[in-house]
């Protein structure tokens, strides 16, 4: 069964429309027991047992609370018992804080997460290796609930172990806290600070390799301490939103840092927006790539875009700085992927077809920074992640290497589904944010495995497959000249007036690409276009003399009458210039290079030309819809109406209506600047209201 896309906003709302049948298990300690007691004698799986020793502390407080800790596990392979003192099968026995972790699952799942940090008999922090996994004191249990195969999050680990620096890792296992069967969880490390982790170490000074490195930051919520960038969240048709991203100071701890380390880091990821941001960021000297390990950043892209994780690049997205000796940009690795592969139900994360990065077409849960679609617009960047991509599929990401380690893992825990089902009672019912709901695990399973093979073909035919006329810059369409049928317009096709030195593109790094002279122009007429707003971009530079310049020509009308001159200062180094903002109305346009000759000579070289059309931008898109959407409820008659000041802004936009548990209730498209709903809601009843992709909560 698949649901219907309702919206990340809608789900804030839904919090109370999941509970496990009956109440949960008394508890004093701890209020969020399944409710229902299994009783587990032994399992396949390692089998962790935690007694807490005063009240959990509320998730707000962030605050650990002490516990007893045993982990039974034969590596022989024997069954794990739970009643087992055979110390060869215990792996742990000792002490350590117990705290709630996560974000939305901790809000959304009855089924919570912890942090574990192991301490000595004194609460002293105690490292350890825990199941085969190097030694720290700072673990996760991790509790998938939504994700019904109990697959997504481990299935990403073990595909891309050994691409980063540090990836993480995890064994399954199942939970009983304070005597009570919780299921199936999966104990893992984090993307920490940590000799078998990222190992880095602390900044030891405010100069030199001691300022540099090492840091580690996070983008994701405001929730702990760090600071806002500089540069803002750009939606779809690259305007600036409200929201800028936010970076978690992860480590050091931020008290431990000194103003100037503070500084040094908050100044580095602000220069790495602007980098980005500026005219220059393809050069690799000033641009991106001197803020970025590349090949890190290729393979994050890669697991964002494999997966379609729906929080990718806005959330949990973990990077790291060594002091600049080692490497002086910032590296990746990955966290988080319990809802992706086809597990949300809203901001299109259930399609296998379109790219995560480009989630700010969904401006009320975009949010993904602006930097990781811009970077994509630099073709050798671009292409180096499409062979990246090729290759793994070749081995690593495979369709045959992805099947079998889903059944690799359902195998395993085959048994101990079975116990978690029964404590929980969630298979076969919705869970936050599924999209499908199967009557089986063997449907959920067989969902995701049908999922990926859609996604990793549709990511070929992007990546693998020749596609001349797509663009690197996703969502946005090429406008092609007729004649060659190609993005990038060759020179040598164009017409041509006075001496016109040719060869072919991306010749920046040899002579020339196109070399006018003094006094010459080359044109091309581009028919046929679709009228819009088109950016137009290319590489440049000149020989020019004081008296001398070279310019550029775009013509609107036919007879040259509607001319806009943008004249090029002399440079001697190729530079990217983008003109944004031209008009076509009539379906025509004519662009001409040249260098005019008054007393002196000019010479300039041309690259790389590209003309990109922007998506055409609805009223209904222009408005602010907090300010300008006016919803008004009449609990007498029981009546919605929704009217808005602008002209014509709601006309044809679809609407739709749900209940709190996700039922659609109304769906119609608007006719007019007022629409009125009745007969179809109850007093103190709360509704979703969804109109487009925008959505406002409303209790009658």
């Amino acid at each position: 069964m698949k649901r219907k896309s309702i919206f990340i906003v809608t789900v804030f709302f839904l919090l109370s429309a999941y509970s496990p049948i009956g109440a949960s298990i008394s508890d004093p300690k701890y209020p969020h027991h399944p409710s229902k007691e299994v009783n587990l004698v032994s399992s396949n799986l390692p089998i962790v047992i935690i007694d807490l020793e005063e009240e959990i502390a509320n998730k707000s407080e962030n605050r650990v609370v002490p516990a007893s800790v045993k982990i039974i596990w034969d590596q022989n392979g024997g069954r794990n018992k739970i009643t087992e003192n055979n110390q060869s099968k215990i792996d742990f026995i000792g002490k350590a804080g117990i705290r709630y972790r996560g974000n939305s699952t901790y809000l959304f799942s009855p089924k919570k997460a912890f942090a574990v940090k192991l301490t000595d008999e004194n609460g002293k922090k105690l490292k350890q290796s825990i199941l085969g996994i190097g030694k720290d004191n700072d673990w996760v249990l991790r509790a998938p609930f939504g994700d019904k195969t109990f697959i997504r999050d481990m299935l990403v680990f073990e595909l891309m172990q050994g691409t980063f620096e540090f990836t993480p890792t995890g064994k399954y296992c199942e939970l009983v806290l304070n005597g009570v069967y919780q299921g199936i969880y999966t104990l893992s490390d984090r993307v920490r600070q940590g000799n078998h982790r990222v190992n880095i170490n602390k900044p030891t000074s405010d100069t030199g390799d001691g300022l540099t490195g090492g840091y580690h930051l996070e983008i994701d919520g405001e929730d702990q301490s760090g600071f806002k960038g500089d540069a803002r969240i750009r939606d779809l048709y690259d305007q600036p939103l409200s929201k800028r991203t936010y970076y978690q100071q992860q480590y050091p701890d931020n008290e431990d840092l000194s103003e100037t380390q503070k500084s040094y880091i908050k100044n580095r990821v602000l220069d790495m927006e602007n980098a980005v941001s500026s005219s220059s960021f393809k050069d690799p000297d000033i641009g991106f790539r001197a803020y970025f390990d590349t090949l890190s950043l290729m393979d994050f892209y890669i697991a964002q875009e494999l997966s379609k994780n729906v929080d990718g690049y806005r959330r949990s997205t973990p990077f790291y700085k060594r002091p600049d000796s080692e490497n002086p940009g910032f590296i990746f690795s990955i966290w988080d992927f319990d809802i992706a592969f086809g597990n949300a139900d809203y901001a299109d994360a259930f399609s296998t077809e379109g790219w995560q990065f480009d989630l700010n077409r969904f401006p009320n849960d975009g949010h993904v920074p602006w930097f990781f679609k811009r970077i994509l617009q630099d073709e050798i960047f671009y292409n180096g992640l499409k062979q990246r991509w090729k290759a793994y599929r070749q081995d690593r990401l495979s369709d045959e290497r992805i099947l079998q380690k889903i059944d690799s893992i359902a195998a395993l825990v085959g048994e101990a589904k079975e116990r978690n089902f029964s404590a929980w009672g969630n298979l076969g019912g919705w869970a936050w944010p599924n999209y499908f709901v199967g009557k089986t695990y063997e449907d959920e399973v067989q969902y995701l495995k049908d999922w990926i093979l859609k996604r990793t073909a549709w990511i070929d035919s992007q990546w693998v497959v020749e596609q001349p006329n797509i663009v690197a810059n996703a969502g946005f369409e090429a406008a092609m000249s007729k004649k060659n049928g190609e993005y990038d317009t060759k020179f040598s096709e164009w017409s041509t007036r006075g001496t016109v030195a040719l060869s072919t593109i991306n010749k920046r790094s040899g002579d020339y690409a196109a070399s006018i002279r003094s006094g010459s122009s080359i044109y091309q007429v581009i028919g046929e276009l679709t009228p819009g707003i088109y950016d137009l971009e290319f590489w440049l530079k000149t020989q020019q003399s004081p008296q001398s310049f070279a310019y550029i020509k775009y013509y609107r009308d036919k007879l040259g009458r509607d001319e806009i001159l943008y004249n090029i200062e002399n440079s001697q180094n190729y530079q990217f210039i983008e003109i944004q903002g031209v008009e076509v109305s009539n379906n025509y346009l004519e662009i001409g290079f040249g260098a005019r000759n008054v007393g002196g000579d000019v010479r300039l070289w041309v690259d790389d030309v590209k003309l990109v059309k922007r998506p055409t931008k609805t009223a209904f898109d222009a408005i602010d819809k907090d300010q300008e959407i006016n919803i008004h409820i009449d609990k007498s008659t029981l009546t919605l109406t929704i009217s808005t000041s602008t002209t014509n802004s709601l006309i044809k936009q679809e609407i739709s209506i749900f209940d709190i548990s996700g039922r659609k209730l109304y769906e119609d498209v608007i006719s007019s600047n007022t629409a009125s709903i009745r007969n179809i809601f109850t007093h103190n009843q709360i509704y979703i209201v969804k109109i487009g992709e925008y959505v406002r909560k409303i209790v009658f």
